[in-house]
Protein backbone atom coordinates (compact mmCIF):
# COMPACT_ATOMS: atom_id res chain seq x y z
CA UNK A 1 0.00 0.00 0.00
CA UNK A 2 1.20 3.71 -0.55
CA UNK A 3 2.82 5.36 2.15
CA UNK A 4 2.84 9.38 2.51
CA UNK A 5 4.97 11.54 4.44
CA UNK A 6 5.37 14.85 5.00
CA UNK A 7 9.08 16.68 3.64
CA UNK A 8 10.15 17.17 7.34
CA UNK A 9 9.05 13.14 8.24
CA UNK A 10 10.84 11.72 4.94
CA UNK A 11 13.87 13.93 5.75
CA UNK A 12 13.83 12.89 9.45
CA UNK A 13 13.45 9.19 7.80
CA UNK A 14 16.28 9.53 5.74
CA UNK A 15 18.80 10.58 8.40
CA UNK A 16 17.49 7.96 10.71
CA UNK A 17 18.95 4.57 9.01
CA UNK A 18 21.44 4.08 5.87
CA UNK A 19 19.82 4.69 2.29
CA UNK A 20 20.20 0.93 1.76
CA UNK A 21 18.12 -0.23 4.60
CA UNK A 22 15.43 2.27 4.03
CA UNK A 23 14.97 2.34 0.13
CA UNK A 24 14.60 -1.71 1.38
CA UNK A 25 11.84 -1.12 3.86
CA UNK A 26 10.33 1.33 1.29
CA UNK A 27 10.59 -1.52 -1.34
CA UNK A 28 12.16 1.23 -3.85
CA UNK A 29 16.07 0.93 -5.11
CA UNK A 30 18.60 3.26 -3.23
CA UNK A 31 19.33 4.36 -6.86
CA UNK A 32 15.25 5.47 -6.56
CA UNK A 33 15.64 6.65 -3.24
CA UNK A 34 18.25 9.36 -4.00
CA UNK A 35 16.24 10.62 -7.15
CA UNK A 36 13.39 11.38 -4.95
CA UNK A 37 15.27 13.05 -2.38
CA UNK A 38 16.64 15.27 -5.33
CA UNK A 39 13.27 16.05 -6.51
CA UNK A 40 12.29 17.22 -3.17
CA UNK A 41 15.47 18.89 -2.22
CA UNK A 42 16.26 16.73 0.85
CA UNK A 43 19.96 16.22 1.84
CA UNK A 44 21.43 13.20 1.85
CA UNK A 45 23.89 11.84 4.86
CA UNK A 46 27.33 11.86 3.01
CA UNK A 47 29.84 9.29 2.19
CA UNK A 48 31.21 8.00 5.34
CA UNK A 49 28.84 9.77 7.79
CA UNK A 50 26.94 6.43 9.13
CA UNK A 51 30.40 5.25 9.89
CA UNK A 52 31.51 8.16 11.50
CA UNK A 53 28.32 8.07 13.72
CA UNK A 54 28.53 4.29 14.61
CA UNK A 55 32.44 4.96 15.57
CA UNK A 56 30.73 7.93 18.09
CA UNK A 57 32.52 10.50 16.38
CA UNK A 58 30.81 13.23 15.94
CA UNK A 59 28.60 14.00 12.74
CA UNK A 60 26.14 16.79 12.06
CA UNK A 61 23.29 16.90 9.96
CA UNK A 62 22.63 18.98 6.81
CA UNK A 63 19.40 21.26 7.71
CA UNK A 64 16.44 20.76 5.82
CA UNK A 65 16.39 23.83 3.06
CA UNK A 66 13.30 25.56 2.79
CA UNK A 67 10.70 24.56 0.53
CA UNK A 68 10.80 26.69 -2.30
CA UNK A 69 9.03 26.80 -5.49
CA UNK A 70 7.58 23.86 -7.51
CA UNK A 71 8.80 21.34 -4.44
CA UNK A 72 5.93 19.57 -2.92
CA UNK A 73 5.48 19.14 0.88
CA UNK A 74 4.52 15.64 0.45
CA UNK A 75 5.93 12.41 -0.57
CA UNK A 76 4.25 9.56 -1.89
CA UNK A 77 5.79 6.03 -1.74
CA UNK A 78 3.82 4.13 -3.98
CA UNK A 79 4.02 -0.07 -3.04
CA UNK A 80 6.59 -1.82 -4.71
CA UNK A 81 6.39 -5.41 -6.05
CA UNK A 82 7.20 -8.29 -4.25
CA UNK A 83 7.16 -10.88 -7.14
CA UNK A 84 9.83 -10.93 -9.71
CA UNK A 85 9.51 -8.70 -13.05
CA UNK A 86 11.54 -8.28 -15.87
CA UNK A 87 14.06 -5.27 -16.18
CA UNK A 88 11.87 -3.74 -18.75
CA UNK A 89 8.69 -4.23 -15.83
CA UNK A 90 10.71 -3.09 -13.06
CA UNK A 91 11.90 -0.41 -14.55
CA UNK A 92 9.08 0.90 -15.58
CA UNK A 93 7.30 0.05 -12.03
CA UNK A 94 10.57 2.60 -10.77
CA UNK A 95 9.86 5.32 -13.20
CA UNK A 96 6.22 5.71 -12.16
CA UNK A 97 6.89 5.51 -8.40
CA UNK A 98 9.31 8.62 -9.22
CA UNK A 99 6.87 10.70 -11.11
CA UNK A 100 4.02 10.21 -8.29
CA UNK A 101 6.28 11.18 -5.37
CA UNK A 102 4.88 14.44 -5.18
CA UNK A 103 1.88 13.25 -5.80
CA UNK A 104 -1.01 14.77 -2.58
CA UNK A 105 -3.22 11.32 -2.08
CA UNK A 106 -5.14 14.05 0.51
CA UNK A 107 -5.84 16.69 -2.54
CA UNK A 108 -9.03 16.48 -3.99
CA UNK A 109 -9.04 15.97 -8.11
CA UNK A 110 -10.74 18.30 -10.58
CA UNK A 111 -13.90 16.44 -12.01
CA UNK A 112 -12.95 14.27 -15.00
CA UNK A 113 -15.94 14.74 -17.14
CA UNK A 114 -16.67 10.61 -18.05
CA UNK A 115 -16.39 10.15 -14.57
CA UNK A 116 -18.69 12.49 -14.06
CA UNK A 117 -21.27 11.19 -16.75
CA UNK A 118 -21.18 7.58 -15.42
CA UNK A 119 -21.63 9.00 -12.24
CA UNK A 120 -25.14 9.91 -12.78
CA UNK A 121 -25.62 7.34 -14.93
CA UNK A 122 -25.13 5.37 -12.01
CA UNK A 123 -26.99 7.78 -9.32
CA UNK A 124 -30.30 7.18 -11.58
CA UNK A 125 -29.75 3.51 -11.93
CA UNK A 126 -32.41 1.26 -9.77
CA UNK A 127 -30.72 -1.05 -7.21
CA UNK A 128 -30.79 -4.98 -8.48
CA UNK A 129 -32.04 -7.57 -5.75
CA UNK A 130 -28.42 -7.72 -4.92
CA UNK A 131 -28.04 -4.16 -3.48
CA UNK A 132 -25.94 -2.66 -6.52
CA UNK A 133 -26.82 -0.21 -8.97
CA UNK A 134 -25.22 -0.57 -12.14
CA UNK A 135 -23.80 1.85 -15.07
CA UNK A 136 -22.80 -0.50 -17.97
CA UNK A 137 -24.10 0.93 -21.25
CA UNK A 138 -21.57 1.86 -23.87
CA UNK A 139 -19.14 4.70 -23.37
CA UNK A 140 -19.39 4.36 -19.79
CA UNK A 141 -16.55 3.52 -16.82
CA UNK A 142 -18.44 -0.11 -15.45
CA UNK A 143 -19.74 0.86 -12.16
CA UNK A 144 -21.76 -1.90 -9.87
CA UNK A 145 -22.41 0.09 -6.99
CA UNK A 146 -24.35 0.50 -3.98
CA UNK A 147 -25.99 3.82 -3.61
CA UNK A 148 -23.87 4.58 -0.50
CA UNK A 149 -20.99 4.30 -1.62
CA UNK A 150 -21.46 6.09 -5.11
CA UNK A 151 -19.69 9.59 -3.68
CA UNK A 152 -16.77 7.37 -2.46
CA UNK A 153 -16.42 5.91 -5.66
CA UNK A 154 -16.84 9.13 -7.68
CA UNK A 155 -13.70 11.14 -5.10
CA UNK A 156 -11.42 7.98 -5.93
CA UNK A 157 -11.97 7.35 -9.91
CA UNK A 158 -11.54 11.10 -10.09
CA UNK A 159 -7.94 10.63 -7.81
CA UNK A 160 -7.03 7.70 -10.17
CA UNK A 161 -7.65 9.86 -13.19
CA UNK A 162 -5.76 12.23 -11.79
CA UNK A 163 -2.76 10.32 -10.66
CA UNK A 164 -2.71 8.64 -13.99
CA UNK A 165 -2.41 11.95 -15.93
CA UNK A 166 1.00 12.36 -13.73
CA UNK A 167 2.29 9.42 -15.66
CA UNK A 168 0.86 10.67 -19.25
CA UNK A 169 -1.97 8.36 -19.36
CA UNK A 170 -5.72 10.16 -20.26
CA UNK A 171 -9.18 8.11 -19.38
CA UNK A 172 -11.13 7.91 -22.48
CA UNK A 173 -13.20 5.94 -24.50
CA UNK A 174 -12.40 3.45 -27.45
CA UNK A 175 -14.72 1.18 -29.06
CA UNK A 176 -17.25 1.61 -26.39
CA UNK A 177 -15.32 0.96 -23.27
CA UNK A 178 -14.24 3.48 -21.53
CA UNK A 179 -10.27 2.82 -20.35
CA UNK A 180 -6.86 5.00 -19.77
CA UNK A 181 -4.89 5.04 -23.16
CA UNK A 182 -1.25 6.07 -23.99
CA UNK A 183 -1.89 7.30 -27.37
CA UNK A 184 -1.15 4.20 -28.86
CA UNK A 185 -2.64 1.27 -26.72
CA UNK A 186 -6.35 1.44 -24.46
CA UNK A 187 -6.76 -0.55 -20.99
CA UNK A 188 -9.84 -0.63 -19.89
CA UNK A 189 -11.29 -0.96 -15.94
CA UNK A 190 -14.37 -1.99 -13.88
CA UNK A 191 -15.04 -1.07 -10.36
CA UNK A 192 -17.64 -2.74 -8.37
CA UNK A 193 -18.46 -2.95 -4.89
CA UNK A 194 -17.85 -6.72 -3.19
CA UNK A 195 -21.12 -8.41 -2.06
CA UNK A 196 -21.28 -10.18 1.63
CA UNK A 197 -22.50 -13.40 1.87
CA UNK A 198 -24.98 -14.44 4.32
CA UNK A 199 -26.95 -18.11 5.19
CA UNK A 200 -30.91 -16.79 3.91
CA UNK A 201 -33.45 -16.71 6.61
CA UNK A 202 -36.87 -17.41 5.17
CA UNK A 203 -39.05 -14.84 6.95
CA UNK A 204 -41.56 -15.59 9.55
CA UNK A 205 -44.76 -15.77 7.24
CA UNK A 206 -42.53 -17.91 5.30
CA UNK A 207 -41.72 -20.23 7.39
CA UNK A 208 -45.26 -20.20 9.06
CA UNK A 209 -46.76 -20.94 5.49
CA UNK A 210 -44.50 -23.77 4.87
CA UNK A 211 -45.21 -25.43 8.55
CA UNK A 212 -49.01 -25.29 7.49
CA UNK A 213 -48.22 -27.16 3.68
CA UNK A 214 -46.47 -29.73 5.45
CA UNK A 215 -49.12 -30.35 7.76
CA UNK A 216 -51.84 -30.06 5.11
CA UNK A 217 -49.65 -32.19 2.67
CA UNK A 218 -49.47 -34.59 5.82
CA UNK A 219 -53.04 -35.39 6.60
CA UNK A 220 -53.83 -36.35 2.43
CA UNK A 221 -51.29 -38.69 2.60
CA UNK A 222 -52.21 -39.91 6.11
CA UNK A 223 -49.26 -39.55 7.81
CA UNK A 224 -48.15 -38.90 11.58
CA UNK A 225 -44.78 -38.26 10.72
CA UNK A 226 -43.49 -36.02 8.24
CA UNK A 227 -41.26 -37.43 5.33
CA UNK A 228 -38.46 -35.55 4.35
CA UNK A 229 -38.89 -37.24 0.74
CA UNK A 230 -42.26 -35.29 0.66
CA UNK A 231 -40.45 -32.14 1.16
CA UNK A 232 -39.88 -30.80 -2.14
CA UNK A 233 -43.53 -30.55 -3.14
CA UNK A 234 -44.50 -27.78 -0.35
CA UNK A 235 -41.06 -26.20 0.27
CA UNK A 236 -40.99 -22.60 -0.83
CA UNK A 237 -37.95 -21.98 -3.56
CA UNK A 238 -35.99 -19.54 -1.46
CA UNK A 239 -32.43 -19.13 -2.18
CA UNK A 240 -29.59 -20.62 -0.15
CA UNK A 241 -27.75 -17.67 0.26
CA UNK A 242 -28.65 -13.42 0.26
CA UNK A 243 -26.10 -10.94 -1.34
CA UNK A 244 -25.79 -7.67 0.49
CA UNK A 245 -23.62 -4.57 -0.29
CA UNK A 246 -20.68 -4.88 1.90
CA UNK A 247 -19.21 -1.07 1.65
CA UNK A 248 -15.82 -2.63 0.06
CA UNK A 249 -14.37 -1.41 -3.65
CA UNK A 250 -12.99 -3.50 -6.28
CA UNK A 251 -10.81 -1.86 -8.95
CA UNK A 252 -9.53 -4.32 -11.76
CA UNK A 253 -7.85 -3.76 -14.80
CA UNK A 254 -9.52 -5.38 -18.11
CA UNK A 255 -7.11 -6.41 -20.05
CA UNK A 256 -4.35 -8.83 -20.59
CA UNK A 257 -0.50 -8.97 -20.89
CA UNK A 258 1.03 -11.68 -22.38
CA UNK A 259 4.70 -11.46 -21.74
CA UNK A 260 3.77 -10.76 -17.90
CA UNK A 261 0.85 -12.84 -17.15
CA UNK A 262 0.94 -12.71 -13.09
CA UNK A 263 1.50 -8.27 -13.10
CA UNK A 264 -1.16 -7.34 -10.74
CA UNK A 265 -4.46 -6.09 -12.22
CA UNK A 266 -6.45 -5.93 -9.08
CA UNK A 267 -7.06 -3.50 -6.11
CA UNK A 268 -9.42 -3.60 -3.57
CA UNK A 269 -10.55 -2.25 0.28
CA UNK A 270 -9.12 -5.03 2.58
CA UNK A 271 -8.79 -4.64 6.71
CA UNK A 272 -6.25 -2.06 7.11
CA UNK A 273 -5.67 -0.56 3.32
CA UNK A 274 -8.31 1.25 1.16
CA UNK A 275 -8.90 2.31 -2.88
CA UNK A 276 -8.02 5.69 -1.96
CA UNK A 277 -4.72 4.92 -0.53
CA UNK A 278 -3.98 2.11 -3.18
CA UNK A 279 -4.73 5.15 -5.69
CA UNK A 280 -0.86 5.57 -6.81
CA UNK A 281 -0.31 1.72 -6.74
CA UNK A 282 -3.09 1.86 -9.45
CA UNK A 283 -2.09 4.04 -11.43
CA UNK A 284 1.85 2.74 -11.28
CA UNK A 285 0.01 -0.97 -12.36
CA UNK A 286 -0.92 1.19 -15.22
CA UNK A 287 2.12 2.63 -16.54
CA UNK A 288 3.64 -1.79 -15.71
CA UNK A 289 0.90 -2.68 -17.86
CA UNK A 290 1.62 -0.18 -20.37
CA UNK A 291 5.29 -1.03 -20.53
CA UNK A 292 3.80 -4.77 -20.92
CA UNK A 293 1.83 -4.21 -23.80
CA UNK A 294 4.58 -2.05 -25.14
CA UNK A 295 6.96 -5.45 -25.13
CA UNK A 296 4.10 -7.76 -26.37
CA UNK A 297 3.49 -5.27 -29.29
CA UNK A 298 7.32 -5.46 -30.12
CA UNK A 299 7.43 -9.50 -29.33
CA UNK A 300 4.56 -9.81 -31.79
CA UNK A 301 6.34 -7.59 -34.21
CA UNK A 302 9.45 -9.70 -34.07
CA UNK A 303 7.47 -12.74 -34.63
CA UNK A 304 5.65 -11.33 -37.81
CA UNK A 305 9.32 -10.27 -38.84
CA UNK A 306 10.21 -14.31 -38.41
CA UNK A 307 7.53 -15.26 -40.18
CA UNK A 308 7.94 -12.85 -43.23
CA UNK A 309 11.53 -13.89 -43.13
CA UNK A 310 10.75 -17.62 -43.12
CA UNK A 311 8.07 -17.40 -45.99
CA UNK A 312 10.65 -15.01 -47.85
CA UNK A 313 12.84 -18.03 -47.49
CA UNK A 314 10.22 -21.09 -47.97
CA UNK A 315 9.18 -18.81 -51.28
CA UNK A 316 12.48 -18.50 -52.61
CA UNK A 317 13.98 -21.91 -52.25
CA UNK A 318 10.56 -23.33 -53.86
CA UNK A 319 10.69 -20.46 -57.04
CA UNK A 320 14.52 -21.98 -57.32
CA UNK A 321 13.72 -25.89 -57.51
CA UNK A 322 10.51 -24.32 -59.82
CA UNK A 323 13.22 -23.46 -62.01
CA UNK A 324 15.83 -25.59 -62.08
CA UNK A 325 12.76 -28.10 -62.48
CA UNK A 326 11.95 -26.12 -65.98
CA UNK A 327 15.76 -25.85 -66.91
CA UNK A 328 16.15 -29.78 -66.43
CA UNK A 329 12.54 -30.22 -68.47
CA UNK A 330 13.92 -27.71 -71.20
CA UNK A 331 17.24 -29.24 -71.24
CA UNK A 332 15.99 -32.40 -71.84
CA UNK A 333 13.71 -31.48 -74.64
CA UNK A 334 17.23 -30.27 -76.65
CA UNK A 335 18.96 -33.59 -75.60
CA UNK A 336 16.05 -35.75 -76.83
CA UNK A 337 16.36 -33.82 -80.34
CA UNK A 338 19.89 -34.09 -80.41
CA UNK A 339 19.69 -37.46 -79.92
CA UNK A 340 16.90 -37.78 -82.99
CA UNK A 341 19.15 -35.76 -84.94
CA UNK A 342 22.17 -38.37 -84.46
CA UNK A 343 20.16 -41.13 -84.66
CA UNK A 344 18.64 -39.65 -88.41
CA UNK A 345 22.20 -38.87 -89.14
CA UNK A 346 23.45 -42.44 -88.94
CA UNK A 347 20.28 -44.29 -90.19
CA UNK A 348 21.62 -41.70 -93.40
CA UNK A 349 24.65 -43.23 -93.61
CA UNK A 350 23.98 -46.58 -93.45
CA UNK A 351 21.24 -46.78 -96.37
CA UNK A 352 23.58 -44.47 -98.30
CA UNK A 353 26.18 -47.10 -98.60
CA UNK A 354 23.35 -49.86 -99.34
CA UNK A 355 22.29 -47.60 -102.26
CA UNK A 356 25.60 -47.92 -103.76
CA UNK A 357 24.29 -51.94 -105.10
CA UNK A 358 20.30 -51.57 -104.53
CA UNK A 359 18.13 -49.82 -106.56
CA UNK A 360 15.40 -47.90 -104.33
CA UNK A 361 14.10 -44.97 -105.63
CA UNK A 362 11.99 -44.74 -103.16
CA UNK A 363 14.47 -45.02 -100.69
CA UNK A 364 16.31 -42.54 -102.43
CA UNK A 365 13.48 -39.73 -102.32
CA UNK A 366 12.77 -40.80 -98.60
CA UNK A 367 16.55 -39.99 -98.23
CA UNK A 368 16.63 -36.70 -99.62
CA UNK A 369 13.56 -35.88 -97.33
CA UNK A 370 15.68 -37.30 -94.42
CA UNK A 371 18.34 -34.71 -95.61
CA UNK A 372 16.13 -31.63 -95.02
CA UNK A 373 14.65 -33.16 -91.75
CA UNK A 374 18.35 -33.27 -90.36
CA UNK A 375 18.84 -29.78 -91.54
CA UNK A 376 15.69 -28.49 -89.82
CA UNK A 377 17.25 -30.33 -86.52
CA UNK A 378 20.17 -28.95 -86.88
CA UNK A 379 18.99 -25.76 -86.83
CA UNK A 380 16.70 -26.38 -83.93
CA UNK A 381 19.39 -27.20 -81.86
CA UNK A 382 21.51 -24.46 -82.84
CA UNK A 383 22.31 -21.56 -81.38
CA UNK A 384 19.68 -19.24 -82.76
CA UNK A 385 17.02 -22.47 -81.78
CA UNK A 386 17.92 -23.01 -78.40
CA UNK A 387 17.60 -18.91 -77.89
CA UNK A 388 14.25 -19.31 -79.49
CA UNK A 389 13.01 -22.77 -77.44
CA UNK A 390 14.50 -21.32 -73.96
CA UNK A 391 12.66 -17.83 -74.87
CA UNK A 392 9.48 -19.59 -74.88
CA UNK A 393 10.04 -21.59 -72.33
CA UNK A 394 10.93 -19.23 -69.87
CA UNK A 395 14.69 -20.91 -69.06
CA UNK A 396 18.07 -19.28 -68.68
CA UNK A 397 17.01 -16.01 -68.74
CA UNK A 398 15.74 -12.60 -66.41
CA UNK A 399 12.37 -13.79 -66.72
CA UNK A 400 12.41 -17.32 -65.63
CA UNK A 401 10.74 -18.02 -62.61
CA UNK A 402 7.84 -15.02 -63.04
CA UNK A 403 5.52 -17.59 -63.71
CA UNK A 404 5.88 -19.19 -60.26
CA UNK A 405 3.91 -17.03 -57.98
CA UNK A 406 0.59 -18.51 -59.50
CA UNK A 407 1.73 -22.31 -58.34
CA UNK A 408 3.07 -21.19 -54.65
CA UNK A 409 2.32 -23.68 -51.91
CA UNK A 410 3.03 -23.10 -48.52
CA UNK A 411 3.81 -26.82 -46.84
Amino acid sequence: MSRQFTRKAFYELVWSKPMTHLAKELGVSDVALHKVCKKHAIPNPPLGWWAKKAAGKPVQQTPLPKLSKGISDRITIAAGELRAEGDLLATAREEARLKLSDFDLEAVADENPLVSKSIATLRKAPAGSDGLARATAPDLIPLRIAPASIDRVRLTLNSIVAAARVLGFDLKSKNDKAGFTNGTDHVPFVIEEILDRSKHQPSEKTLAKYEADKKRRMRMLGKTVWDERDDYSVRPNWPEWDYSPSGRISFAFDTYVTCAASIRKSFRDGKTQTLENMVPDIAVGLAVIFAGKREDARRAEEARLRREEDDRRHYEAQRLAYIEEKRNKALGTVIERIEHLNRLQNFQDRLTKELGVTDAPRVREMLIWLEDRQKALALEVGVGGLETIFQAQKVFGPDEGDDFSTSFRRW
